[in-house]
């Protein structure tokens, strides 16, 4: 017996850890597309062998006329019946071996699997709080395994207090016995594993709210729970000797099915939360590690900014759309600057020591740190930025800096052969250039703060943030949360005013500066940062024109062009800032676009009906204002918009179109950085390309058309540093970016924008 039990328990331990290597290796590979369908196969190939040998077991213990008996109106169970008939008795000993040692690799799997599934719902909010906590050892989900385990060791006790004392080892055997009674365990383990899996490829490479998630996994999960219930209802009496099932029986089925079903009733569980996944999903999936993703997680804003508000004082930082307090900010000043340069140049050396590959590692480790307090984030972003939770705005921005932190692991940068023709060998490589500035703006204060830190860092240099005045508490929580996976002062934040950021660009540690803003504040860091020769990517002001063609189709362009304009409020750089249109189509593009303009609700941002929000600052509102009223009293044509209610709570200015105006009016040359847009009338695209050209800046453009090749011979003559088709402003992690003229220079995205944050060393030998 003891060999026996030995080999059981060397098989089991085999078995489980062939199944964790499984799920390790897919929440670690590259291509979450082609690992989401490997482990959907896994998982389905594995369960059904769980399925075939308790099934095959069970038929053989119990006997061909038993099971059939039993199970007269299931007919696939006749199938195991008819080998059980036949098997000589040397394999009715192996086959009870692999029954016992598969059913218990099966129980350790499956358990893993829903204590991932507590964890999720806890973290997403469908369950307590509680049940999303880690172990700080293994960062694994604590909560979600003590109630596996409890479970299952209430299953063990009700056994052995109905056993009537009989031997342990049969107490066991009996409890496998009756969860998998006829397969009923086995198959359960099949459906709902086969959900979860189908449920967690489509949740990350389709839609959380497609039919699949919706309706075919819960109901492959309902078939399995109808099979479970007929099952222990048809053998009740074989299972227990009981001629009642009575209270306890109904109890004993709730504690086998309540875990079996849970992955299957996932998308109706979670259904509260359908609006939060439909941006920024808590579900586990190739790409989030829930044993890796969370050292905290934060419920709430409130909670985010507990953990980073000072104790006492600080200055106020107020809610634009209500005028009410968010929080508090620590006032620095140059003297904490230097002591965050001084810690981030000494943590540098072992940051890029640490080489690419682990780099990427604890980078893509951020990003799952990021998802596991999306909620928390948006909420806090929202009330200190002002811009709706829904729509292109912070729940969009808080997935933006996930993507964009990914993004940033996904290249090489292998050395470049420069010549090599058997005499002389030249290569170039790239190295870390030491310590980063980075200055933000308030726009867009997280994800272009990834933007800045992301690559930084995947190339070797530590960062030193400084983050805008207005909204400081979004940043100091983004780099709260990366902080708890990064080594310590990798990556370092000050939040200060003019002081600081002078300081910063003139810091002698500093090797370069990413800065986001407008040209003017561009201008002095250019000139603070000649004497330390530092280098530069400066994305500057725009003022992005956008040109419609003839071809174009009013109406198919009109939510498009309304986006382009006025995606964040018209609070963004490359926003489109002035509309050229052929006056053989004006006013259908004047109606089509306020047709769509009236139907967008503005409010604030965490009311979920909102998709524009206020003015982030007092200061802006006046700017659109003062260019507005400008156009106005020049004669130009309100179509909307222009008369904000005065008095009114929060800096909002409604969404304004302004028609029939003059090509040099301030509100088209001048960057009015609002939600107000002037729509200029011109006779060609020849005009219009004159008028795009005309301004000193040169940030991006846009052309619309229905005909491709005549679009692109528009936009080969636009001055800008990228020219958008029939879109405007959809930036890509993947393709390059930044400005013309006066609106900047350098590159930043993509394997030009690594290059950039990294010193070129030819080595030639």
């Amino acid at each position: 017996m003891a060999p026996g039990m030995g080999a059981v328990m060397a098989f089991t331990i085999a078995a489980f850890m062939g199944f964790e290597s499984g799920t390790i290796y897919n929440e670690e590979v590259k291509d979450p597309k082609r690992t989401a369908r490997r482990a959907t196969m896994i998982a389905v190939v594995i369960s059904a062998c769980f399925y075939a040998f308790s099934a095959f077991a069970v038929a053989v213990g119990e006997g061909a006329s038993n099971v059939i008996g039993a199970s007269v109106e299931l007919g696939p169970d006749l199938i195991f019946a008819f080998f059980s008939a036949h098997a000589p008795l040397w394999f009715v000993d192996l086959a009870n071996i692999l029954f016992i040692t598969s059913l218990f690799a099966a129980l350790l799997a499956f358990h893993n699997v829903i204590a991932r599934y507590f964890y999720a719902m806890g973290r997403g909010g469908a369950l307590p709080k509680f049940l999303s906590t880690t172990s700080r050892t293994t960062h694994a989900p604590v909560a979600g395994y003590l109630a596996q385990s409890t479970l299952g060791l209430l299953v063990i006790l009700i056994f052995a207090v109905i056993s009537h004392g009989k031997d342990p080892m049969y107490v066991v055997f009996t409890m496998f016995t009756w969860m998998t009674n006829s397969a009923a365990y086995g198959l359960v383990l099949l459906m709902s594993l086969t959900s979860f899996a189908v449920i967690g490829y489509f949740k990350r490479n389709r839609t959380s709210d497609s039919v699949i998630t919706r309706v075919i996994a819960p109901l492959i999960a309902g078939i399995a729970l109808a099979y479970v219930f007929m099952q222990i209802i048809i053998n009740f009496e074989i299972l227990l000797g009981m001629e009642e099932p009575g209270m306890l029986g109904y109890v004993l089925q709730g504690i086998v099915i309540l875990p079996a079903s849970s992955p299957g009733c996932w998308p109706w569980l979670s259904g509260p939360l359908r609006e939060k996944r439909r941006k920024l999903t808590n579900f586990p999936s190739d790409n989030t590690s829930v044993h890796r993703s969370s050292k905290m997680a934060y419920a709430n804003a409130q909670e985010l900014l507990e953990a980073i508000q000072p104790a006492n004082g600080g200055t106020e930082i107020l809610d634009p759309a209500t005028g009410e307090l968010v929080g508090r900010v620590a006032e620095q000043n140059a003297a904490d600057l230097d002591a965050a340069v001084a810690a981030a140049k000494a943590a540098q050396p072992a940051w890029d020591a640490l080489g690419h590959a682990e780099r990427k590692r604890l980078l893509n480790a951020a990003a799952d740190q990021i998802e596991a307090n999306a909620e928390a984030l948006a909420e806090l972003l929202s009330r200190e930025q002002g811009k709706p939770l829904n729509g292109p705005n912070a729940r969009f921005e808080v997935g933006g800096a996930v993507a964009w932190l990914r993004a940033a692991t996904a290249y090489e940068v292998d050395p470049e052969v420069v010549v090599d023709d058997g005499e002389t060998y030249a290569a170039k490589h790239y190295r870390a250039l030491g310590v980063v500035g980075a200055i933000g703006p308030w726009n867009w204060p997280m994800m272009i703060s990834i933007w800045q830190l992301a690559p930084s860092l995947r190339m070797g240099n530590t960062v030193v943030m400084k983050p805008s005045e207005y909204t400081p508490l979004s940043v100091l929580a983004l780099v709260h949360v990366l902080n708890e996976v990064l080594p310590a002062d990798v990556l370092k934040i000050v939040a200060g005013g003019r002081e600081v950021g002078e300081k910063l660009s003139s810091h002698p540690d500093i090797a370069k500066i990413m800065f986001t803003g407008s040209t003017r504040a561009g201008k002095a860091i250019i000139r603070s940062s000649a004497d330390t020769v530092k280098r530069l990517t400066m994305e500057l002001g725009g003022n992005d024109a956008g040109i419609v063609l003839e071809d174009a189709d009013p109406q198919a362009i009109a939510e498009d062009l309304f986006w382009g304009a006025f995606i964040n409020t018209g609070q963004t750089c490359a926003a489109l800032k002035r509309l050229y249109v052929p006056e053989s189509i004006y006013d259908a593009v004047c109606e089509a676009l306020t047709a769509v303009a009236k139907a967008m609700p503005m409010g604030p941002g965490l009311d979920e009906n909102n998709v524009l929000g206020p003015l982030q600052n007092k200061a802006q509102y006046d700017i659109v204002a003062d260019l507005v009223n400008d156009a106005v009293a020049s004669g130009a044509k309100v179509l909307l918009g222009a008369n904000p209610e005065e008095n009114a709570t929060g800096y909002f200015y409604p969404t304004t179109l302004i028609a029939d105006i003059d090509p040099g009016n301030r509100l088209v040359t001048e960057e009015q950085f609002g939600p107000a847009l002037p729509i200029i009338k011109v006779k060609d695209s020849a005009e219009a390309i004159r008028h795009a050209n005309a301004l000193e800046v040169g940030l991006g453009a846009s052309v619309w058309s229905s005909n491709r090749e005549k679009a692109l011979g528009v936009a080969a003559q636009i001055q800008a540093g990228t020219v958008w088709i029939n879109s405007h402003g959809t930036i890509d992690p993947r393709i390059p970016f930044g400005g013309a003229k006066q609106s900047g220079y350098g590159l930043e995205f993509g394997l030009d924008g690594l290059k950039a944050l990294a010193q070129p060393q030819i080595i030639k030998g």
